[in-house]
C-alpha cells in the first residue's frame, strides 16, 4: 500500500495506489464543528425548518449562520442563511467551503445559490481539492460526519454538479496535492461516462497522472468501467503508461466482472 495525501475531508484509503471511496471525518474537524452540529439551529437546518431556522437565528452565538450554511439542504435555506449574515467563504477545518459541502452531497440547488453570492468555484482546501473533484467524485453526507457511508451521489447528481461547475468557470485541469485531477476522481467511480465526457469536451488532459503516475485509464480499469475505458482510449488516452507499481491500466482491470473480458481486449490494442 502506498501512502498519498490525506488532506481531504473524506479520509482516502489507498489500494494498489487508488482511492476508494470511503469516507471519514477527522477528529479535529468534529471536535472544530461539534457544538455547531448538536445545537436545536442545526437540527432545524438539517430538517429544512425554514420557520424554526429564523426563530433561532437572531439568538444564536456570532458566526452561526456561516456554520450552519456548510449543511444547507435547499436555496431556501442557503438564501435565509445567507441574508442572516452567512459567508459563503466561510471556512471550516481543512479549508474546506460551503460549496465544497454542497458539491460534496450534491445540492446543486445550494451550489447555484452559493455561486450567485460570489462562491470561488476554484476555491481549493488544504489538500488542492476543489470542489469540481468533489462534485464528480464520490459523496458525503455532513449531517453523518462524513462517516463511511461508500458512493452516495447519483450519477445524474455528479453529472449535474460537474455541469453547473463547469459552466460557473471552474477550472478542470487543476490537480489536488496528489497530482489527481477532477478526471481521475470521476474515472474511479464507475457510470462516469457522460461526466467524463463534459470535462473532456472543456478541456481535461486525458492523460493527466498523479504524483503516482496513475492516470484516468488507470481507475477506469479498476472501475471496470467500458464505457468510460472506450471513451478515454478514443480521445487519446495511453493504455501503456505504468504507474509507480509498474502496472499499465490492463494490470488494474478488476479480474471479475460482466465487462471484464471485453475491456481487456480494448486495453489490450
Amino acid at each position: 500500500m502506498r501512502r498519498r495525501s490525506l488532506y481531504l475531508l473524506f479520509a482516502l484509503v489507498v489500494v494498489a495506489g487508488f482511492t476508494t471511496a470511503i469516507l471519514v471525518l477527522p477528529s479535529e474537524f468534529a471536535a472544530h464543528w461539534g457544538t455547531a452540529r448538536q445545537s436545536p439551529l442545526h437540527s432545524a437546518v438539517l430538517a429544512d425548518d425554514l420557520p424554526t431556522v429564523k426563530s433561532l437565528l437572531p439568538k444564536a452565538p456570532s458566526g452561526s449562520a456561516s456554520q450552519q450554511l456548510f449543511y444547507a439542504r435547499s436555496a431556501a435555506m442557503a438564501e435565509l442563511l445567507i441574508a442572516s449574515g452567512a459567508s459563503v467563504h466561510a471556512r471550516a477545518h481543512g479549508n474546506y467551503t460551503p460549496l465544497h459541502f454542497a458539491a460534496a452531497i450534491g445540492a446543486t440547488d445550494v451550489m447555484q445559490v452559493l455561486l450567485k453570492h460570489g462562491a470561488d468555484p476554484n476555491v481549493i482546501n488544504d489538500g488542492k481539492v476543489t470542489p469540481l473533484m468533489l462534485g464528480v467524485g464520490f459523496g458525503g453526507d455532513p449531517d453523518e460526519g462524513f462517516e463511511v457511508k461508500g458512493v452516495l451521489k447519483t450519477d445524474a447528481q455528479r453529472l449535474a454538479a460537474c455541469s453547473l461547475l463547469i459552466n460557473a468557470g471552474a477550472k478542470v485541469d487543476v490537480p489536488d496535492s496528489g497530482g489527481e485531477t477532477a478526471l481521475g476522481y470521476a474515472a474511479g467511480q464507475s457510470g462516469s461516462v457522460e461526466i467524463i465526457k463534459s470535462l473532456v469536451m472543456a478541456g481535461a488532459n486525458v492523460n493527466s497522472h498523479t504524483t503516482d503516475n496513475v492516470t484516468p485509464l488507470h481507475s477506469a480499469a479498476r472501475a471496470g468501467d467500458y464505457d468510460t475505458i472506450r471513451y478515454l482510449l478514443q480521445h487519446g488516452a495511453d493504455p501503456t503508461v505504468k504507474e509507480w507499481q509498474g502496472k499499465r491500466p490492463v494490470d488494474c482491470l478488476q479480474a471479475t466482472g460482466p465487462d471484464a473480458d471485453k475491456i481487456r481486449e480494448l486495453l489490450s490494442k
